[in-house]
């Protein structure tokens, strides 16, 4: 499969996705390939939105970049520790296979001794994976 018709296939993916505030709307017909794209072996709505920025990238043809090597990554460390790490907290406590992207951001990037950080690059190694999967998903042919 070329990189255009994985590019068209995720553009047409986005375009049945509808969104209510922050959470993303899946219809029925999706529900299989949002299931076999997360990381943690259940759905929710991180993994949900997960798999939209997987598409949202793929469509635009970029890949991942190292947590630190992002351009928001400064901007998202700063709002994780102005909110005390809420957000990334309710993310990590969300689902106990998160504690593995813990483990994950030391071993690929650690030492990281700071809480914030930390948990900002677990859940950055979360959606990084996420692409892997979605990708993997979209290249192979149909059923």
């Amino acid at each position: 499969m070329t990189d255009d018709s994985i590019r068209e296939k995720a553009a047409r993916i986005l375009e049945s996705i509808e969104y209510e505030g922050d959470r993303v709307i899946v219809p029925d017909e999706l529900d299989g390939f949002f299931g076999e794209t997360t990381c943690t072996g259940s759905r929710d709505g991180y993994t949900d939105m997960f798999t939209v920025r997987a598409l949202d990238m793929i469509s635009a043809g970029n890949v991942p970049v190292k947590p630190h090597d992002r351009a928001d990554f400064q901007g998202m460390l700063s709002s994780a520790m102005d909110d005390n790490n809420a957000a990334l907290r309710r993310w990590a406590h969300s689902n106990s296979e998160r504690a593995r992207f813990l483990q994950m951001a030391q071993r690929e990037f650690g030492p990281i001794f700071d809480g914030s950080e930390l948990l900002l690059v677990a859940y950055l190694i979360e959606e990084r994976d996420t692409f892997s999967i979605v990708k993997a998903a979209l290249e192979r042919p149909p059923a």
